[in-house]
């Protein structure tokens, strides 16, 4: 394989974030209040009235992952360099660095649940690995995992067996997948963590990087 001079590999790696969600649904749930009995002097009912409505909202509060710019050792006989935001991109001192100048970027995106009801989460991206890094046997890949404990929840509404998908780091896709089958409401607990894997090939051509993430909320009854 043809070498190819590191000064051609100066990589910025980020990623936008495209939300969409299934609107504002509106369920009318209605509260009463009846009036009470006074004795002797007679009484009479009130009612007071209250419809709360129902609100699907998804929110990226952490909407950026950025490793910034850099490029693969090659001088040293690396073939590639792995970036990751749970830490497994992180090369050992004790070996040749395989990448130079990226930013060690720890934080992986937060989905947020903001509305007030549960939902099923899906999740897509704009490009896969030969489409946004381009070389020779590049990867990009995710798992979810949940921000705070029982955010997400299993078909039934408990937090048995597997929750979020997938739990451990496999290929981004085009196609929408299910990453949560109920994404609760309850602000102690209504968060999930992507965390993504980037590897960049010594031939990945120079150039800026970037994707986007859909993330697509649905109410649920």
């Amino acid at each position: 394989m043809k070498t190819v001079s590191n000064k051609t590999l100066v990589f910025l790696l980020g990623t936008a974030i495209l939300l969409s969600f299934i609107g504002i649904l509106t369920y009318p749930k209605t509260v009463n209040i009846s009036g009470l009995d006074v004795g002797d002097l007679g009484s009479d009912a009130g009612t007071a009235s209250v419809t709360v409505n129902t609100t699907v909202g998804l929110k990226f509060t952490t909407s950026t992952v950025s490793f910034g710019s850099g490029k693969v050792n090659g001088s040293a006989g690396n073939q590639n360099c792995t970036l990751a935001t749970n830490g497994s991109g992180i090369q050992n001192t004790n070996d040749p660095k395989k990448c130079l100048s990226f930013n060690n970027a720890t934080t992986p995106f937060i989905l947020e649940n903001t509305g007030n009801v549960n939902v099923n989460v899906t999740l897509s991206s704009s490009a896969n690995a030969s489409v946004f890094i381009n070389g020779t046997n590049p990867l990009f890949q995710y798992f979810v995992e949940n921000n705070e404990a029982s955010s997400c929840q299993n078909f039934t509404g408990g937090t048995g067996g597997v929750t979020t998908n997938p739990t451990s780091f496999i290929d981004v896709n085009t196609t929408a997948i299910n990453i949560c089958p109920q994404l609760v409401s309850t602000d102690s607990s209504d968060s999930l963590k992507i965390h993504v894997l980037i590897r960049i090939p010594v031939d990945a051509p120079s150039g800026v990087r970037s994707t986007t993430f859909t993330a697509t909320g649905t109410a649920l009854s």
